[in-house]
């Protein structure tokens, strides 16, 4: 009878050990990313300095630097948002009474670059691979119309902004207003 009895409570104890191995223990697991500062390079002064009048119409280029005097305008898209668009517009140049109109401003930009922080760099396509006119409206320099929720750092290597100078134009040092909206976050 004693055999039984040990026999019964064995068993009893290894039922109860392979009840407590096969339940699977559930728990949750937190993780948070918290976005860094949002930025962006930019430059908005352009001189061209000094050219001798002409009777025949001219161009007039220069290249558009950003504050520490480099092409590139960037922004650095840590919050994942999208669309966005640093957008570049400007006035007419004037001289006293005189004026060169806005259209007559013309801004070229490198093709964009995608940088998705994988060590991957994606070339992007552009609008303005040619002048474009700055004429009333806003041109995009560089933009982010889709892949929301991606970070990404966009960015053109370079700026040109060009002056079509029309034929007989009146001397004077002339100055227009350029603006550059960067996109907010």
């Amino acid at each position: 009878m004693k055999k039984v009895i040990i026999l019964s409570l064995t068993l009893l104890a290894g039922l109860f050990v392979l009840s407590n191995t096969t339940k699977a223990a559930t728990s949750l697991l937190d993780l948070e990313i918290t976005a860094v500062t949002w930025s962006c390079i930019y430059g908005d002064n352009l001189d061209l300095w000094d050219h001798a009048q002409q009777y025949a119409a001219f161009n007039m280029t220069g290249n558009f630097l950003n504050t520490s005097a480099a092409g590139k305008r960037s922004c650095d898209d840590t919050a994942g948002k999208a669309p966005w668009t640093m957008d570049i517009e400007s006035t007419d140049l004037v001289a006293g009474s005189y004026s060169i109109p806005v259209a007559a401003q013309k801004v070229l930009a490198s093709a964009p670059t995608v940088y998705a922080w994988d060590a991957t760099v994606f070339t992007g396509t552009a609008s303005h691979q040619t002048y474009t006119s700055l004429t009333t409206s806003a041109v995009a320099l560089i933009s982010k119309t889709s892949a929301a929720g991606t970070v990404w750092e966009l960015w053109v290597d370079t700026v040109t902004l060009a002056v079509e100078v029309p034929a007989n134009q009146e001397i004077g040092a002339y100055k227009a207003t350029i603006t550059i909206t960067v996109p907010t976050m």
